[in-house]
């Protein structure tokens, strides 16, 4: 049994873990402020993001970017800046994840598969938004039956991509493409964020099997932390 705690759209909040294996994060991590300045989000990255990092109370913690991350947007291709500002900087205790599956495993020995996509369909002037042929390819990489997808862009399934708040309450912003690909690959639960007021409940939907869902953002249509971190055991 491994232990997980799921959350996104921190936006420089750094919200307090309970004891879990691994922490997922879905994207959009950078402080509102700083979040276009590539030089001040990488010293965030490695000094206070960092220093969160590695005093969590878990062994590992998983993550994708999201539309509001240049920074990491920036580094994706940059070997030797994601060394230094994700893996050395939080003694390899984090992974970011572009378009790829890890293994994860825990201390008696239970493996899980977690799928990671940061590309987002396009909205607004932001960053990892693609064109629906690069949407196609990246999502393609998903594994069959993997047992976690996460990703910040929401996928068009329910009310998971949503808008429940606000003035444009009603809007369903989710993601065609990555539903489609979902459908395909069965994975077990399927987590992500983009979306602060979409449905924050786990549950299953008819036609996608046995994938579970749930939105995990943190804060609210307002900005406000207002939603609870979500803790599984799998």
């Amino acid at each position: 049994m491994i232990n997980i705690a799921v959350t996104s759209d921190l936006h420089g909040h750094l919200p307090e873990i309970k004891r879990c294996d691994i922490l997922l994060i879905c994207g959009d991590i950078m402080p509102l402020e700083i979040q276009r300045d590539f030089y001040k989000s990488e010293f965030w990255m490695r000094s206070t993001f960092a220093e969160w990092i590695v005093n969590l109370p878990c062994d590992q913690v998983i993550m994708v970017g999201g539309n509001h991350d240049y920074y990491l947007e920036a580094i994706e291709n940059d070997d030797i800046k994601k060394y230094e500002s994700l893996y050395r900087a939080t003694r390899n205790k984090l992974e970011v994840l572009y378009n790829k599956e890890c293994v994860v495993s825990s201390k008696d020995g239970d493996i899980i598969k977690i799928w990671g996509t940061p590309y987002c369909q396009e909205f607004g002037n932001w960053y990892f938004n693609k064109s629906p042929e690069e949407l196609k390819k990246a999502y393609s990489s998903m594994p069959k039956g993997c047992d976690i997808v996460i990703s910040h862009d929401p996928p068009k399934v329910g009310k998971y991509g949503t808008i429940l708040e606000g003035s444009r309450k009603g809007k369903n912003c989710g993601n065609p493409y990555l539903a489609k690909e979902i459908k395909e690959k069965v994975p077990r639960y399927c987590f992500a964020g983009h979306i602060h007021s979409a449905d924050h409940n786990l549950g299953t939907y008819k036609g996608y099997g046995i994938t579970q869902f749930a939105n995990v953002s943190y804060l609210d249509e307002s900005y406000d932390p207002t939603y609870n971190i979500l803790y599984l055991s799998i």
